[in-house]
Parts: C-alpha cells; structure tokens; sequence
C-alpha cells in the first residue's frame, strides 16, 4: 500500500489479509490521517473533498490490522462526479 496520503491507491486484487479488527477510533484516526472528513448522518461513511471522492462501507469488519495500522480491504470508493448514479433508484 502506498502510504503517502497525497497519492491514496484502489486495490483490486490482493492476497488474503491476517490480523485482528481495529476498533471504529482508530479506523477515525487513520481515515482523519489521510484526509477523510467522517459524515456523521451515515456512521460509516467518508469524504475527502481534495481528492473528491467518498469511502463508504468503512467499519471495523472491512479493515485489518497491520503492524498496528488499521488497513482498509473492502472499502466502496466513489467519486463525487459518480454520485448521483450511486443513490439514484434504476
């Protein structure tokens, strides 16, 4: 994973990941640490107005622990300009 948080990365195919679920404050630090702003009317859900995009999806079962870092693994990305479409009804 690319850890400078200008340059965040989709991954979308790994290995399987091994360790213990980070609890919901340290997955808010980490995705506070990479410029995440959490929305409160939707308890697992994130926007970074710089790289205009949300994360959905972000709770505990979705991230593991490694080497202490809570690391995301089935986190929905979206793009603000995708938005719509993502909530409209078909």
């Amino acid at each position: 994973m690319h850890t400078d948080p200008q340059f965040p990365q989709v991954v979308i195919e790994q290995s399987a990941l091994a360790g213990d679920l980070p609890s919901t404050n340290l997955i808010e630090v980490f995705m506070k640490e990479y410029g995440f702003q959490k929305l409160e009317a939707h308890p697992f859900a994130w926007k970074n107005d710089k790289l205009r995009f949300m994360a959905f999806d972000a709770r505990p079962a979705n991230f593991v622990l490694i080497e202490d870092t809570p690391t995301p693994f089935d986190l929905i990305p979206v793009p603000y300009n995708k938005l719509a479409a993502f909530f409209s009804a078909p």
